[in-house]
């Protein structure tokens, strides 16, 4: 819901397992819509890696596992259920 009242307002966030506080002179729900991503504004392409492709580098095939049965050997999995 939109709001444009001019009061104060504390902001806490939790970063890196700490917690923050700001301070604002707006409410934090001043907004009609967000559409978008938080994206940096600069970034080196040749450390990009397109996935389902082998530019340069393969990546590791057990990204695609999403579940796994491990065996008594370390390292040694019974079962890969990949995508």
């Amino acid at each position: 819901a939109f709001e444009d009242k001019k009061e104060e307002w504390i902001c806490y966030t939790k970063f890196g397992g700490a917690m923050f506080e700001m301070e604002q002179s707006f409410s934090p729900f001043n907004v009609v819509a967000y559409n978008g991503n938080y994206v940096p504004f600069k970034y080196d392409l040749r450390k990009f890696n397109c996935m389902n492709s082998v530019t340069y580098d393969h990546p590791d095939p057990s990204i695609y596992t999403v579940l796994t049965c491990p065996s008594a050997v370390k390292g040694v999995a019974l079962a890969d259920f990949v995508i």
